[in-house]
């Protein structure tokens, strides 16, 4: 190998010294001359240290010693292949033979610095089967040894892993003939769910009802017919395949559901107002939600009115749908309208 270094302005030759420690406790001169390289052969396996000083020989100056640098002799690293687990929680990582190389050892971490790595002894082995891993991604290198000698690491190969999917339970009716209960098991891995909604069994129409971390939605105010449900789980590395499918059927009584407008644009003191269309003999409940799915929300108006005037809202996102309660029953809950509500920063006006 051929270690070199910049030439030295005023220098007329250079000294290079070998050690076979860092601290180069017996360092030994392998080369004095005029150019700023040295070929290098011969050398036992191990890591070999090198540094290099300047020498102005007419004024008998000689600089302080360059930086250290180090090269490995004696095994290449592995080659690690590519990981192909199509998302499942078994896989077998493999990696090429080393000639020389008496067993290798596999480092496996969530995160590609692999600071908190788990190294696997596997021996002579070129392979290593990973059963039940957790959700999320996963990053490998491997490293060849003969016990006294280790090679570099192989470059990182990473895989996926998603979790399995959830168990969706039998759905709950609620007090009213338009409310139920989902509810499904955690999957190990998982950071969010997705509970998706469809009008038939084949889910050819699907919409998207809830996604977070919780493992239940509460439905109200549902339109009459059957409905259909299934859930997936996800994490970093993607989503599940699809639970196993509920489905509930809601007969209420045909009330027309209230068309919620398009919400203006809020104006100064975040002030604006929402509006609903008008349904024969009812008063109207109006929710207000932080998130579209309406998984906590607050009553902001119940009264005969079509209009609420919110002022002074706080910044963020806001979310609302309206329902008719007549004294048959009350209406679905009307799609959903959402304004932006902004923070303003007000700077001081310097005068001079």
């Amino acid at each position: 190998f051929l270690v070199d270094w910049p030439n030295v302005l005023y220098a007329t030759s250079y000294t290079l010294e070998e050690d076979d420690n860092m601290s180069f406790s017996s360092p030994i001169t392998v080369y004095n001359g005029s150019s700023s390289q040295a070929s290098i052969t011969g050398r036992d396996d191990g890591t070999w240290y090198y540094r290099a000083a300047a020498v102005r020989t007419n004024a008998a100056l000689i600089s302080e010693w360059s930086s250290v640098s180090s090269v490995k002799v004696g095994l290449s690293a592995p080659t690690i292949d590519p990981i192909n687990n199509a998302g499942s929680d078994t896989y077998t990582v493999t990696w090429s033979a080393v000639d020389g190389a008496l067993a290798y050892r596999l480092q496996e971490s969530e995160s590609e610095d692999f600071a908190d790595a788990t190294t696997h002894d596997v021996g002579a082995h070129i392979s290593y089967t990973v059963v039940g891993q957790d959700g999320g991604i996963w990053y490998y290198r491997v490293q060849a040894t003969t016990s006294v000698i280790d090679s570099n690491w192989s470059a990182i190969q990473s895989v996926r892993v998603v979790p399995p999917p959830p168990q969706l339970y039998s759905i709950v009716a609620g007090s009213d003939p338009d409310a139920y209960t989902l509810t499904w098991s955690t999957s190990t891995g998982a950071t969010a769910y997705r509970l998706l909604e469809s009008t038939n069994v084949a889910f050819t129409d699907v919409i998207t009802r809830y996604i977070g971390a919780g493992i239940s939605y509460t439905m109200t105010g549902q339109r009459a017919g059957t409905w259909y449900y299934r859930v997936e789980a996800a994490n970093s590395a993607g989503s599940s395949v699809p639970s196993n499918t509920q489905s509930f059927t809601v007969a209420v009584p045909i009330i027309p559901t209230p068309v919620l407008n398009p919400i203006p644009a809020p104006s100064a003191g975040s002030v604006y107002t929402v509006s609903w269309s008008t349904v024969a003999t009812s008063t109207y409940i109006l929710e207000e939600s932080d998130t579209p799915w309406f998984d906590a929300p607050t009553v902001a108006y119940a009264g005969p009115h079509t209009q609420y005037a919110v002022a002074n809202q706080q910044p963020g996102a806001w979310h609302y749908r309206v329902r008719a309660q007549t004294p048959d029953g009350d209406s679905p809950w009307s799609t959903a309208e959402s304004v932006s509500v902004w923070a303003y920063a007000y700077l001081p006006l310097v005068m001079r």
